[in-house]
């Protein structure tokens, strides 16, 4: 990476501290609790980040906090979507477990990690992209994760099901629904003749505004069309921390970061990097036209998904400052983590340039290594830097976390990983897949479990076959061994039967294909 980027990155990081937005009040909290602060990247792939080796796209700070911290190199999300991965890891149930299904978007029926950590008198926050929210008397699905339906003006306050005050959150700013994160500026203009190709019109399909709680209720945000709707969250989310050292209470928050999701923008003030200052990019580039979910026109779409991801970075080095400003950091533990490997959309195409995926096979929407590994750290709290190699999901982090809070052992934790001792894997890791390939393209995976280094992926609905890999020998999934392991092939396809006619899906036949 050249000088010049390095060296534009550091004015960059240092004159977007956070300072600016802090306010003064007593340092440090006296609290035997350990405050936990989620942070959720949105499809951010496994090999987008420098600690596990990317060196197109600049993480300066995640790296050095995935070296002082526990690298977790073979964490998994519990689905490779966001609203279905969102629901596991807050109420720690997986794809075959929980009620979310395709068709079946009431969320809140289940007992949600903010809902735990207020039991421990915590507060309790989210920022950003909660998405879970469905406003009453929509009729389809909330699975769509698109801006293409036409949901007509947003009311002042929001009536839904499963909003964040369902979820046991206490404060919220963010987006209530999955469709409106899409979109990074609330600058869509009056009319379609107004709208230019920088400057889409989005119609009835964007409602404008972000969400809070606010009295009691989910009532409306307003936002500025020149406001960078991610910088406007984390800096709310950094407010926030400032009034828990103010109050000295214990909180736990989440921040599901809408980056580096399409559509592809970033500030005005980061268009510079990964050029060379003079208009000549870093990256060969191929114009994105824009189409009807992500309608801005996007001249470097290589460089804009490099600039979100370094964003993203800077992102999570203001929560660290204001932490370590207030006296927070060792009493906060933060792990890190993406909802699903990286996306292709708003003009990324291939994702073979930045080798996105590490050279795993697959992306986003896919059960194969590249679509649920993901990149994930745990630091701060007085962590210990170590590598851990044992195969762990999301799903597990509420256990793991009601294990510090109680004292008492989970069935699901890896508490023991935060206090320097070995973990030991679950007899199995589940996922499923169940959108319909019409809407998103897929490889054709719908289920997959993992036994020790044994991963078997089932293809297609009806009229199914299984392929079993062997992860340890081959973490690429490039060669299977369903006649030579047969015995494995049936045993993993009774963990898929116990999940497979409750969500449609046709048994799977006791031989080994």
């Amino acid at each position: 990476m050249n000088k010049l980027i390095n060296s534009f990155l550091a004015i960059m990081l240092i004159g977007t501290s956070y300072n600016a937005f802090a306010h003064t009040g007593k340092n440090g909290v006296n609290s035997s609790k350990k405050n936990v602060i989620i942070i959720y990247a949105d499809d951010l792939g496994y090999g987008q980040v420098g600690w596990n080796g990317q060196e197109k796209i600049i993480t300066p700070q995640l790296d050095k906090f995935a070296a002082n911290g526990i690298r977790f190199n073979n964490f998994y999300t519990s689905a490779p979507f966001c609203p279905p991965a969102r629901n596991s890891l807050l109420t720690g149930l997986h794809t075959g477990e929980s009620v979310w299904r395709i068709t079946d978007w009431a969320f809140g029926r289940e007992p949600t990690m903010a809902q735990m950590f207020k039991q421990y008198g915590y507060d309790t926050s989210v920022f950003g992209k909660y998405g879970m929210g469905i406003p009453k008397g929509h009729p389809s699905a909330h699975v769509t994760c698109s801006n293409m339906d036409n949901l007509g003006d947003l009311p002042d306050e929001w009536e839904s099901l499963g909003d964040p005050i369902d979820a046991g959150f206490d404060h919220f700013v963010g987006f209530m629904d999955h469709r409106d994160a899409h979109v990074y500026y609330h600058d869509s203009p009056e009319s379609p003749s107004e709208g230019t190709p920088e400057r889409p019109y989005y119609g009835d399909a964007i409602r404008q505004d972000l969400f809070q709680i606010k009295d009691g209720r989910v009532q409306r945000f307003k936002t500025r069309p020149d406001d960078y709707l991610p910088d406007l969250i984390i800096h709310q989310a950094l407010n926030h921390i400032n009034r828990m050292a103010d109050m000295g209470k214990p909180f736990f928050m989440y921040l599901p970061s809408q980056l580096p999701h399409a559509e592809l923008v970033t500030p005005p003030n980061y268009e510079v990097l990964y050029t060379d200052g003079k208009g000549n990019g870093n990256y060969p580039e191929k114009a994105w036209k824009g189409n009807d979910i992500f309608r801005r026109h996007v001249d470097d779409p290589r460089a804009t998904l490099a600039r979100m991801i370094t964003r993203l970075d800077v992102h999570v080095k203001w929560v660290v400052d204001v932490l370590k400003e207030r006296g927070l950091y060792e009493n906060t533990i933060i792990i890190f983590s993406s909802d699903n490997g990286h996306h292709t959309a708003g003009g990324v195409g291939s994702y073979d340039y930045f080798d996105s995926n590490a050279g795993l096979r697959g992306h986003k929407r896919s059960l194969h290594e590249g679509g649920i590994r993901v990149p994930t750290i745990a630091f701060g709290g007085g962590l210990k830097g170590r590598d851990v190699d044992t195969r762990l999901a999301q799903y597990q982090i509420k256990d793991t976390l009601e294990e510090m809070l109680s004292g008492r052992h989970q069935s699901k934790s890896f508490w023991n990983v935060f206090r320097g001792l070995s973990a030991q894997q679950l007899d199995y890791l589940y996922f499923q897949f169940l959108h319909e390939p019409t809407l998103y393209p897929t490889d054709g995976s719908v289920q997959a479990v993992i036994k020790g280094d044994w991963k078997l992926v089932r293809y297609g609905k009806d009229g199914p076959y299984t392929r079993l890999y062997n992860l340890k020998n081959d973490h690429f999934e490039n060669k299977f061994y369903n006649r030579e392991r047969c015995d494995i092939v049936l045993e993993l396809k009774h963990v898929m039967n116990q999940y497979a006619l409750k969500d449609g899906l046709e048994l799977l036949k006791g031989n080994c294909d």
